[in-house]
């Protein structure tokens, strides 16, 4: 089995996603993703990644097959999160999908299933969160106006001013546990260095009226996002003990790993954290430090699901579940679904539903459901989602192509533009 082609897809109103698939001269094609930066992530699979993949004889076992992610890695960037490495992320998860297609298997059997479906929490964003290009910040929270109509499914106003009855609709779908980031903008007004006791009583009054609403019945996890500096950052995790939360997330950041082990040493709740650094490395570094207690990895940013196994022995032998973020795409959140059926310790599973729910259904099909507060992969072989016929067909869809791509009609919105040094590999792979 070879590689024929390496197209990317780019949708305007989405400018974070970037989405890769992978033909094969078997008629399989493989689809990836990333999110955030998604043209720079561009730049790289036409320009660095196509070069080398192009032309490639996949072999037949999975490890075959995925093993030619692990030689996209580049002589710079290979350390982080950036464009190389949410590049071969993408790459990376289309080579998995293309191996379980290839096995006739959901991409869950061919990892090696443990478990057949798994709780989820909600993280309670909206249907725009994080929609523009500028970043996590709360400008980019994508809020109804004041005077326009509440979109379904905006968790994130919810959380923010009727924490009460989103706690209450969240348990009516059999969903015991919620994600809120109630310090973000307190953050923003003193760069993350001091919070002081107005602050604090601000930042847990969200979780003060949810337990008051509905005592233990929800688990709260509370994300930080990495905005703040030590002192604060006990500060905060000080005072929402008296909540219980089912933990902190990135109370720093991920790589601040001296901070990280103080913090932890002297915290009352469980840290979570980790999503945004790449490669299994640097989540082993992070274990090894002993700042975390619930390692999170985000298969479009660690490196796609090969790094992710990577790091699992070193998981297990720390102790520490390993959990799987999702607050992005579709695609990373059906492989997230498929690889949590195979991690060893896993006791949850992120999802939005304002996404599930809202325009993922748009743009994809195959969603694993999620049904009375648990989900559970889709039956198909691979990964099982696929960008819809439609969505590749409108006009104003971007497609870029090098090589012979098995997925949409040629048209005028896509190219064919191969970087100087594909030309052979296309040549080889036609």
């Amino acid at each position: 089995m070879k590689i024929i082609g390496l197209e990317t897809v780019r949708l305007p109103h989405l400018p974070n996603l970037l989405f890769v698939h992978v033909s094969t001269d078997t008629g399989l094609v493989g689809l990836g993703e990333t999110y955030y930066g998604a043209g720079p992530a561009e730049a790289v699979v036409h320009e660095e990644l196509a070069p080398r993949l192009l032309g490639l004889e996949l072999g037949d076992s999975a490890r075959d097959i995925a093993r030619h992610a692990g030689g996209t890695v580049a002589y710079v960037g290979y350390s982080g999160s950036g464009a190389e490495t949410r590049a071969r992320s993408a790459i990376d998860l289309a080579l998995w999908d293309i191996a379980a297609q290839h096995a006739g298997l959901p991409l869950a059997d061919l990892l090696g299933r443990r478990r057949d479906s798994l709780r989820v929490y909600n993280t309670c964003a909206g249907p725009l969160y994080m929609r523009q290009t500028f970043g996590q910040v709360s400008s980019n929270w994508g809020l109804t106006a004041a005077d326009g109509p509440v979109q379904p499914y905006e968790d994130l106003d919810a959380f923010l001013h009727r924490p009460e009855q989103l706690a209450r609709d969240l348990l009516a779908q059999g969903i015991t546990a919620m994600k809120i980031w109630p310090f973000d903008q307190l953050a923003e007004q003193t760069s993350g260095r001091s919070i002081d006791a107005a602050g604090l009583a601000a930042g847990c009054e969200p979780l003060r009226r949810i337990r008051a609403e509905v005592g233990d019945a929800i688990d709260i996890a509370v994300e930080l996002h990495a905005l703040w500096s030590l002192d604060p950052a006990r500060r905060i995790l000080d005072a929402i003990a008296e909540f219980a939360p089912f933990w902190a997330e990135d109370a720093l950041r991920p790589d601040d790993l001296k901070g990280l082990r103080i913090l932890r040493t002297g915290s009352p709740i469980p840290l979570a954290g980790g999503e945004t650094l790449g490669g299994a490395r640097a989540h082993r570094n992070l274990l090894d430090a002993d700042g975390i207690d619930v390692p999170i990895v985000d298969l479009g940013w660690v490196g796609g699901i090969s790094e992710t196994l990577d790091l699992i022995p070193a998981a297990q032998d720390a102790g520490r579940p390993l959990t799987l973020h999702d607050c992005s795409g579709p695609v990373v959140f059906a492989a997230s679904v498929h690889l949590a059926m195979h991690l060893p310790e896993n006791p949850i599973q992120e999802f939005t539903r304002a996404y599930h729910h809202g325009w993922w259904r748009d743009i994809v099909d195959g969603i694993p459901p999620v049904h009375v507060g648990a989900v559970a992969p889709a039956p198909r072989s691979g990964h099982g989602v696929r960008l819809r016929p439609e969505v590749l067909a409108a006009p104003s869809t971007r497609i870029t192509r090098l090589g012979r791509c098995l997925t949409a009609p040629d048209r005028s919105s896509a190219t064919d533009d191969a970087p100087p040094r594909s030309s052979a590999a296309t040549a080889s792979a036609g």
